[in-house]
């Protein structure tokens, strides 16, 4: 056997390796002659097109054998949902890499920028990436989420004074202060009173950082001036490699629990019953999460980041979690043991 046919086999071993365990324990040997046979001399390594024939048949192998095509759109769909959940925990995680907040003293350093000669009367400040401002108590928050869902941020609040009670002139002064400071300002909206409150809302970006810093006339007046992270260029491969590894994993997922529950007429009604309540609880959550990621990417104003998996976190997070529940209970119903008719007949035989 020559050193090429030895790369030839093993790169048609990796290939089948997409099929299942025991299609490969049955079938292996002669699915591998087959391929050997057909391949022309000289051939070093497995065609593009055996490749994806391999790895869709592969694939496909894990469904099972039922008849018609819907179980492979409903395992598509599956997989699309694991993907994008994959995709959110790659971008999730990847937030952890992002840059810290300014320490004490460079936010009172930007602060006295921006506002000199003024006390805040409100400070916040919280490490974490994403929080919950004002959660109402942990069971509700855990189960229904909270409409104050935000980016980690340090935040300096001050009453309106006379140099703020004219907002455009003052957004024009905070931008020179913040420009001369080294801040680059990337945008300016001046409410009209109607789908914005009166005043002027300015962004600019340093760092991997950006400020948000909004000027009202309402009332007394107030400016907020809050600083966040802001994302970065590795949350799009690791978002990638999420989804990927996602749907590779919601596909096994699906095809597991075909092939258990194949010819067992309760249980394949039990899992269709369950797998129709997740996708119905799924779905407001994907509505909301696709509405808030539509309306951050086609806006014309730069602003805080919109996470991927917001309507995971806000409300209406409780349909959500049964949608979660219904898959566990499903996995369950097809991981039950299978009775084995065997021993029946043996002990039949005997007597």
């Amino acid at each position: 056997m020559t050193t090429h046919h030895k790369s030839l086999i093993r790169g048609y071993r990796l290939l089948m390796r997409a099929y299942p365990r025991d299609f490969r324990r049955e079938h292996g040997e002669e699915l591998l002659d087959t391929l050997l046979a057909a391949a022309p001399p000289g051939r070093r390594r497995p065609t593009a097109r055996e490749t994806a024939n391999l790895i869709r048949h592969g694939l496909r192998r894990h469904l099972g054998m039922p008849r018609g095509r819907v179980i492979v759109v409903v395992a598509m769909l599956f997989a699309l949902v694991t993907g994008f959940l994959g995709t959110v925990s790659g971008v999730w995680v990847s937030w952890s890499a992002t840059r810290d907040l300014p320490d004490a003293a460079s936010s009172a350093v930007l602060a006295q920028a921006v506002m000199p000669g003024q006390d805040p009367v409100r400070r916040v400040r919280e490490e974490a990436p994403f929080f919950y401002d004002d959660p109402t108590d942990g069971w509700t928050t855990l189960l229904f989420g909270a409409d104050d869902y935000t980016p980690g941020r340090v935040e300096f609040d001050y009453t309106g004074t006379a140099e703020t009670g004219d907002p455009q002139a003052f957004a024009r002064t905070a931008g020179d202060r913040l420009r001369a400071a080294g801040w680059r300002v990337t945008g300016t909206r001046i409410g009209d009173g109607e789908h914005y409150s009166r005043g002027v809302t300015l962004w600019a970006e340093k760092d991997h950082l950006l400020v948000e810093l909004s000027d009202s006339v309402e009332g007394a007046g107030y400016v907020d001036l809050t600083v966040v992270r802001a994302p970065r260029w590795w949350m799009w491969p690791a978002g990638a490699a999420g989804g990927l590894c996602g749907a590779l994993a919601g596909w096994l997922l699906f095809g597991w629990v075909s092939r258990r529950i194949e010819g067992r007429i309760l249980r394949q009604a039990a899992v269709l019953v369950l797998g129709t309540v997740a996708g119905v609880g799924i779905l407001p959550a994907l509505m909301l999460c696709w509405i808030a990621i539509s309306q951050a990417a086609s806006g014309t104003e730069p602003g805080q980041p919109v996470p991927l998996w917001f309507g995971l976190v806000y409300m209406g997070r409780f349909p959500a979690i049964v949608a979660a529940g219904a898959v566990l209970c499903a996995v369950a119903v097809a991981a039950l043991p299978h009775p084995d008719p065997a021993p029946r007949r043996r002990r039949r035989v005997i007597g």
